[in-house]
């Protein structure tokens, strides 16, 4: 997944969520300034610039550790890989090309707000499903992949509502699962 938007004046383009909140562009759960938090913090811990924290996003060679969880979707029990931090939600399945010991990605963000999607260097169709923070399925969004690194003009796939949590799946997953509108999200 991936975001564009202002920094400061500046244009990025970073491998990370999109959200639209109140008709400005912010990244999924971050607020104006991120970049210059998560750089700050990096540089404190590890010397890293803005750029270096960047390129670790966009780097496939970079190793992102993701914990696995259980969890429910309406009927179906379905263990997962969590981004529930703002480095784990900017890579989310980018340069993947099948999903390993796992059914999906479940987002967990700080907050619920409005998400909106891309599938930048996202190389495997999706189906995502936005749930709100009682874990109520708001919609399903149907994602198509990427066609090469360099592709600009990607679509969006936003949630239908507020959201707290976005789950990820195979393409149709939804559908042949017969998860609808309603369904419950249960963490376990």
């Amino acid at each position: 997944m991936s975001a564009r938007g202002d920094f400061v004046g500046e244009q990025y383009d970073l491998g990370v969520s999109m959200v639209f909140s109140k008709g400005l562009k912010r990244l999924a759960g971050w607020r104006p300034g991120f970049f210059l938090v998560l750089a700050a913090a990096a540089a404190a811990q590890a010397e890293l610039t803005q750029d270096q924290v960047s390129n670790q996003v966009q780097n496939p060679d970079y190793k992102i550790s993701f914990e696995k969880r259980k969890i429910q979707v309406g009927l179906h029990a379905l263990t997962v890989e969590v981004a529930d931090t703002d480095l784990k939600r900017a890579r989310g399945l980018m340069f993947r090309k099948k999903f390993v010991e796992c059914d999906g990605m479940l987002f967990i963000f700080d907050r619920p707000e409005r998400l909106s999607f891309w599938m930048k260097n996202t190389w495997m169709p999706l189906s995502i499903g936005y749930f709100d923070k009682n874990g109520r399925l708001l919609n399903v969004q149907e994602m198509e992949p990427s066609k090469s690194e360099m592709q600009t003009a990607l679509p969006s796939y936003p949630s239908a509502g507020v959201a707290k949590y976005a789950l990820e799946m195979p393409q149709g997953w939804f559908d042949k699962k017969k998860v609808s509108k309603g369904a419950r999200l249960k963490l376990k």
